[in-house]
């Protein structure tokens, strides 16, 4: 299993990921640019694990909200 980050924003009907990472400084810093470069979408930054890095949409489990905006 492999934990990632991922700074996600709101597309109005899913969660859709802006920027992914291993690291969670390089997820939180892509976090922050998203809401500076357009402060009215929804954002959150959060944090699951995977089995496989090929199936990271279907197979990601545990998912942690780690921070939100707006």
């Amino acid at each position: 299993m492999r934990r990632l980050y991922a700074s996600q924003f709101w597309s109005g009907s899913d969660w859709r990921t802006a920027y992914l990472s291993s690291f969670r400084p390089d997820a939180e810093e892509a976090f922050d640019n998203c809401i500076e470069v357009n402060p009215t979408r929804q954002y959150r930054l959060v944090s699951f694990t995977v089995s496989d890095l090929d199936f990271v949409a279907t197979q990601a489990t545990n998912y942690e909200v780690i921070d939100t905006f707006n």
